[in-house]
């Protein structure tokens, strides 16, 4: 399992499947986080998409009812996690509407 959280105690929890879904279609998931376009890309239940916040693009993971929000940078290096063990955790800071904080990995 992938654990996917951020400093807010919100947490996404990828199945085995669906966190290999995700690293398989990495080359596709890298060139829509790097868009400029406004738009969405489903890898099974897992919504991931670019929206808009304070002028900056984001991306929105969403899981059921839990969103989070990221960095596109945030992104793409969590496809270097895939050469880690089964139970890796992920901790990206928030982007919150009212202000942008620095990213913490780890």
């Amino acid at each position: 399992m992938m654990h996917l959280g951020d400093i807010q105690d919100n947490n996404i929890i990828l199945s085995r499947a669906m966190w290999k879904a995700f690293i398989e279609r990495c080359v596709d998931i890298e060139r829509f986080v790097q868009s400029i376009v406004l738009s969405s890309l489903s890898i099974q239940n897992l919504v991931i998409e670019i929206v808009k916040m304070r002028d900056m693009n984001v991306v929105k993971l969403s899981l059921r009812e839990t969103y989070l929000y990221m960095k596109p940078s945030t992104v793409l290096f969590m496809f270097e996690l895939k050469h880690y063990s089964r139970t890796c955790t992920l901790n990206c800071a928030s982007i919150c509407i009212s202000s942008i904080k620095n990213l913490n990995i780890w």
